[in-house]
């Protein structure tokens, strides 16, 4: 091994030494600052969520006082699910509520506003006239909020 050969070599393993210092060095220092380096910005603590399967207490008020007057029609809804005439002025909508919670749903929009309490488990549906329509609901602690134009049959499964 020559002269050249043995100072290259000595200085690679300097350098590899050096640099694995390095690298420990910058772990252990990011891993303690309080400001995240990419961007500058202190960090934040996580933000509180409510606990997954909770249902708001207003919600399960208006679930509960919805509930005991609600009267779904069977009838009517089966017969527009199964026939499903393209010429027919109405529509059905479902929903099924796969959510540890119970919700309310709510839809709004071609002259109607609908409140629909929907238990865990449950599904319920409406008969309303075509048109656009506004859905709402609060699952658990999730937020559904959609507007659909209803031309025909509408199934919709929620969860949280």
């Amino acid at each position: 091994m020559g002269f050249s050969n043995y100072i290259y070599s000595q200085n690679f393993f300097k350098m590899t030494k050096i640099f694995g210092s390095m690298v420990v060095t910058v772990f252990i220092l990011n891993s303690c600052m309080s400001i995240d380096v990419a961007t500058n910005y202190p960090r934040q603590s996580p933000v509180y969520s409510p606990a997954k399967g909770v249902t708001d207490y207003a919600v399960e008020q208006e679930f509960q006082q919805l509930n005991k007057n609600y009267k779904q029609d069977t009838k009517g809804l089966l017969s527009i699910m199964m026939n499903d005439d393209v010429n027919s002025s109405k529509a059905a909508i479902t929903v099924e509520n796969a959510s540890p919670c119970n919700m309310v749903f709510a839809i709004s929009g071609n002259g109607s506003f609908i409140k629909i309490p929907i238990g865990v488990g449950q599904t319920r549906g409406v008969v309303l006239q075509k048109g656009q329509y506004n859905l709402s609901s609060k699952v658990c602690s999730s937020y559904y909020n959609e507007t659909k134009w209803i031309q025909g049959g509408v199934n919709l499964k929620l969860n949280e």
